[in-house]
């Protein structure tokens, strides 16, 4: 049979989790390490160091599939804020830049979405 393929990558090591791993959290959102040392290490980290190794993980069960923020052009991270904008949702590097982009009106919101898109940089 074929070997199944680990659902999550340490985001220390950068090797794949077999087995139960161990789980640390990014706030709320469940962070998975290989190890206990591993995730001891992780949580030793500044916080910015941690939210962008957590990212990879973090993003996806935020359903945030773009990398890059509409607003700033700066990569996302875990601390990345979810907006849902035309049926989608798309991150933005903070929750500032976030309550901007919902405080604009739509046609601005478009113009905004539309430039980042055709930037090809998501």
């Amino acid at each position: 049979p074929a070997t199944a393929k680990a659902k999550w990558t340490d985001p220390v090591s950068k090797e794949p989790i077999k087995g139960e791993g161990h789980v640390g959290y990014y706030g709320q959102w469940p962070v998975h390490f290989e190890n206990g040392a591993n995730a001891a290490q992780w949580a030793s980290l500044p916080k910015a160091k941690r939210a962008k190794l957590a990212a990879a993980q973090v993003l996806p069960q935020k359903k945030i599939t773009n990398h890059v923020c509409p607003m700033t052009g700066a990569e996302l991270d875990a601390a990345a804020a979810p907006v849902t904008w035309d049926g989608a949702i798309i991150g933005f590097a903070s929750s500032a830049d976030a309550n901007q982009f919902r405080a604009l009106k739509k046609e601005k919101q478009e113009k905004i979405i539309a430039a980042w898109r055709a930037d090809g940089s998501k």
